[in-house]
């Protein structure tokens, strides 16, 4: 099961650029905890993974107009997996 300790920041905004300007990155508890929400009642969710630094891989949906993200540990990969959240 996914938890708030498993996840690091998160990032909804319009689709395109993700640097910052046509959305929001945030770190707090309740964005995070709400994302972890929307995400996995999603079936179109998607879990992407890369070496480890601040974080370890991401859950995330596009939409026609939106992309949302959440940004996971290594234990937040581990947990998304055993879920069986598909991985691209």
């Amino acid at each position: 099961m996914l938890t708030l300790e498993h996840t690091t920041r998160s990032y909804t905004g319009a689709r395109g650029c993700m640097c910052g300007c046509r959305g929001k990155y945030s770190d707090s508890d309740r964005t995070r905890k709400m994302a972890i929400t929307a995400l996995l009642k999603d079936s179109t969710v998607r879990l992407q993974t890369w070496p480890p630094h601040d974080d370890a891989g991401c859950v995330f949906v596009d939409t026609p107009t939106r992309t949302r993200v959440l940004y996971l540990t290594e234990a937040g990969v581990a947990a998304v997996r055993a879920m069986g959240v598909e991985e691209v």
